[in-house]
C-alpha cells in the first residue's frame, strides 16, 4: 500500500494581505497629494456647507455653482488654455482720441464674443462700460481671473492712449443680495470695493493709466439692476460699471458735480477755527432745520436758535513750533511744592 503523500501548506496567502496594504498606501499618498493642491477658498466654502446640516446655508456653494455655469468643468478656478485663447488681444489700433474710445471697445467686445458679458454705451462726452463679474472674478473673490487679462490689457491700453483727454474714470463695484446673509462670510461692501480697486490697480500697473484720474468705489448690494430672487437677476447685479468722462464735459472746476467726480475736497471752504459739529452741520443748515422744526411743532424758530449751544471755540494759546495750541513751558507749581 502506497504511503499517503503529505499535503504541503499554502504559504502564499500572505501576499493577499500585503497587496491590499500596498494598494491602501498608494491611495493614501494620492489623497495627500490632492489635498496639497486644494483651493483654500473652495475648501472653506465646502466646510461651511456642512457646518449646519439641514439649513439653507448650502447656498454659499450652490449659488456659486448655479451662477458659474460652464466653469464647473474647472472647479479649482484655474484658467485653461481654451479660456485664455477665447479672448485674444485684437489687432485693432488704439484710439487716437476720446471720441474713438466707444467704437474701439464696442468692436473689441463684438469680435471676441463678449457681447453677453460686456455692454458698451455712450453719452455726451461720456463712455459707459458694464462688465459682468464672472468675466473678471470667481464667486466671493476679488482676485482677477487670468482669463480676463486680455480684456483688461486692451482696455488699459485704450485708456492710456487717450488719458490726456479724460477727466475721470469711475470704477463702480456691485454685488448681489443673497439669502441667509447672516451666514455669508463675505462683506458685500468689502468685496465690491476690493474688486473695483483691483481693476484700478491693474490699469495702473499694467496699462500705465494715470492713477489720479481713477476712482474705484464699492457700492455693495445696494444698487441692483435686476431682481435678486432669480439666478439670472443675481448674475446681472454682480457687475463692474465704468464711467469714463471726457475733459470736454460741460463741467467747470468750481462745479460741485466736477468736484464730486474727481474727489476734490477744499478745506478752505470751512473756517479754520470751526468745531467739528459746525463743519458737519453749518450754521445756515442749522437755522433752516430749526425753522422747519419750529414750524412743525408750532414754536418760534428764533427761540430754538437762541437756545442752541454756542459752538465757538474758546481762545487757546498760540501754538509754538512743534506744538498745537500748547505752551512749551509747563505751568509753575503751587508755592511749597516742587516738580521732579
Amino acid at each position: 500500500m502506497a504511503k499517503k503523500q503529505r499535503e504541503e501548506p499554502n504559504t502564499s496567502e500572505w501576499m493577499n494581505t500585503y497587496s491590499d496594504l500596498v494598494t491602501l498606501l498608494l491611495c493614501f499618498f494620492v489623497l495627500l497629494f490632492s489635498m496639497s493642491t486644494i483651493n483654500a477658498e473652495k475648501w472653506e466654502n465646502f466646510v461651511k456647507a456642512f457646518a449646519n446640516p439641514g439649513d439653507k446655508t448650502m447656498q454659499v456653494v450652490i449659488d456659486a455653482l448655479e451662477d458659474k455655469g460652464d466653469e464647473l468643468a474647472n472647479p479649482m478656478g484655474e484658467s485653461t488654455p481654451a479660456q485664455s485663447d477665447s479672448m485674444p488681444r485684437t489687432d485693432l489700433e488704439l484710439p487716437a482720441s476720446f471720441d474713438e474710445l466707444y467704437e474701439y471697445m464696442k468692436s473689441y467686445a463684438e469680435e471676441n464674443g463678449l457681447s453677453e458679458s460686456v455692454q458698451v454705451s455712450k453719452g455726451k462726452n461720456t463712455v459707459y462700460i458694464r462688465f459682468k463679474n464672472n468675466l473678471f472674478f470667481d464667486p466671493d473673490s476679488s482676485n482677477i481671473r487670468q482669463a480676463a487679462f486680455p480684456v483688461l490689457d486692451f482696455l488699459g491700453d485704450c485708456l492710456h492712449s487717450v488719458q490726456d483727454e479724460i477727466m475721470t474714470i469711475n470704477i463702480n463695484g456691485h454685488t448681489a443680495s443673497v439669502a441667509n446673509a447672516e451666514w455669508y462670510a463675505v462683506s458685500d461692501w468689502k468685496l465690491s470695493s476690493e474688486r473695483a480697486s483691483e481693476i484700478a490697480i491693474y490699469f495702473e500697473e499694467n496699462g500705465e493709466v494715470e492713477p489720479t484720474i481713477m476712482r474705484p468705489i464699492g457700492y455693495g448690494k445696494n444698487y441692483p439692476v435686476e431682481s435678486n430672487d432669480t439666478t439670472e437677476g443675481r448674475e446681472a447685479n454682480r457687475r463692474v460699471d465704468m464711467v469714463i468722462v471726457s475733459k470736454n464735459a460741460a463741467l467747470s472746476p468750481d462745479d460741485p458735480m466736477y468736484q464730486e467726480l474727481v474727489g476734490l475736497f477744499d478745506p478752505g471752504a470751512f473756517p479754520s477755527s470751526a468745531s467739528a459739529d459746525e463743519i458737519l452741520v453749518p450754521q445756515d443748515a442749522f437755522e433752516a432745520l430749526a425753522q422747519q422744526t419750529a414750524l412743525d411743532a408750532g414754536l418760534d424758530a428764533d427761540d430754538l436758535i437762541a437756545a442752541a449751544p454756542d459752538n465757538t471755540p474758546e481762545t487757546s494759546p498760540e501754538a509754538e513750533p512743534g506744538g498745537i495750541g500748547v505752551s512749551p513751558e509747563p505751568p509753575a507749581p503751587p508755592d511749597g511744592e516742587t516738580t521732579e
